[in-house]
């Protein structure tokens, strides 16, 4: 919840090397939680215009574009995710949600909800929401 201490130091660490992804990854997860979603976008595009396979920019990138109801950018975005790194849960969580919801596609939200739980941590926090829409998707 210290997103100014984060965006701090990010600029820190991007001002000694600005070739530090992940500076340039947290600054842009630090910009958008703090409300400053279009700086947030242009450093996470800078970011994957440096490194077009870092995959967890291209999360943070989408979760943006979905706040900006840029659905079908965050959709390409999250694909090339779940394409790049199959493992990471979050990529199948937020394209469960937007099958859930714009994209109007239950069976796909379905499958990607089943591959975050079969991914996720069992602490992870979007667990229980997801099982909800798993047994709403059901009913």
């Amino acid at each position: 919840g210290r997103w100014s201490a984060v965006e701090r130091h990010a600029r820190r660490a991007l001002e000694l090397d600005p070739h530090l992804i992940e500076a340039a990854n947290n600054l842009g997860i630090a910009l958008g939680r703090l409300g400053r979603n279009g700086e947030a976008a242009t450093v996470l595009e800078d970011a994957l215009h440096r490194a077009p396979d870092y995959w967890p920019a291209k999360v943070n990138l989408a979760e943006i574009d979905i706040a900006a109801g840029n659905i079908e950018r965050a959709v390409e975005l999250l694909e090339s995710a779940v394409a790049q790194a199959p493992g990471a849960p979050d990529p199948h969580r937020l394209l469960g949600d937007l099958c859930v919801g714009p994209l109007n596609d239950p069976s796909r939200a379905r499958k990607h909800y089943n591959a975050f739980l079969r991914r996720a941590a069992p602490g992870d926090p979007h667990r229980a929401a997801v099982r909800r829409q798993l047994t709403n998707l059901e009913d």
